[in-house]
């Protein structure tokens, strides 16, 4: 993938126009435009800026088939991003109500996701208890079943020790009574 994608990517995944995401990186909408039409490259200092800013995996910038995100901080880039969103929008015309009510519709569908997510995560630490509790409920059983298995054993010889002493028994009571 070559800069320009990976730039372009990024902007679109923040759903942010060039200029928004200029004024988010301290740049001009002009040097945005550059580096999309493969004009420049992107230098390593806007590689950290994107990566500090918008939490952008580093191995992204290489071209790597990986997710364009740090691990669990897509949302907290899209929040960030939302400030430049709105910033640039408001300038361009746009009234405070007309962006405050998707902005709390996603800010409420957000926090239903993190609900959602600590659910999820206790139910992720109810199933490892339980594969735990089933573990060692296995190895107790293989305790009891090796346990009986030598219970029957000593059962069977002391029934043939009983059957030696009792054909002993007979045979003195024979020997006895003759």
């Amino acid at each position: 993938m070559t800069d320009s994608q990976i730039l372009k990517n990024i902007r679109k995944a923040l759903r942010l126009h060039q200029d928004e995401l200029a004024n988010a990186l301290g740049m001009k909408q002009g040097s945005i435009s550059d580096i999309e039409r493969g004009k420049n490259g992107l230098s390593r200092s806007l590689k950290k800026s994107l990566s500090d800013k918008f939490y952008i995996a580093k191995l992204y910038f290489e071209g790597e088939e990986v997710q364009m995100f740090m691990p669990g901080k897509e949302d907290v880039a899209m929040l960030e991003a939302d400030k430049y969103r709105k910033k640039n929008r408001k300038k361009s015309g746009f009234e405070d109500s007309e962006l405050s009510q998707p902005s709390t519709e996603i800010e409420k569908l957000r926090r239903e996701l993190d609900h959602r997510a600590e659910i999820l995560a206790a139910k992720e630490e109810t199933v490892s208890v339980l594969k735990q509790q089933v573990t060692e409920y296995g190895q107790q059983l293989e305790h009891y079943r090796k346990l009986l298995s030598t219970l029957q054993r000593e059962k069977i010889e002391l029934q043939a020790e009983l059957e030696v002493l009792r054909g002993k028994s007979q045979g003195a009571k024979a020997k006895g009574s003759g």
